[in-house]
């Protein structure tokens, strides 16, 4: 119940904080977050390794978010959606 509660308010910060790449990058790490602990609650044999998979699965997008956030840091200088 705690993990689709926390799916709900990542998803809601998704689409309401549309202004900043932090806020965005954030919101999908919470998202990828609480996708693991559906998979991780859930009763199965082979759920812990599905969850182990989609751990690393967000750490890797996690580093490459915030890649392309420096990236666009050092090139535009701002950071905000509606100036890009």
């Amino acid at each position: 119940m705690f993990s689709l509660s926390f799916c709900f308010l990542a998803f809601s910060g998704l689409l309401s904080n549309r202004g900043h790449y932090l806020n965005l990058l954030i919101c999908l790490e919470a998202l990828m977050l609480s996708a693991v602990l559906v998979v991780m609650v859930g009763p199965g044999e082979y759920e812990p390794y599905l969850g182990l998979g989609l751990l690393v699965v967000g750490a890797c997008e996690a580093s490459l978010g915030l890649a392309v956030l420096v990236a666009l840091l050092r090139s535009g200088g701002s950071m905000n959606l509606k100036s890009c």
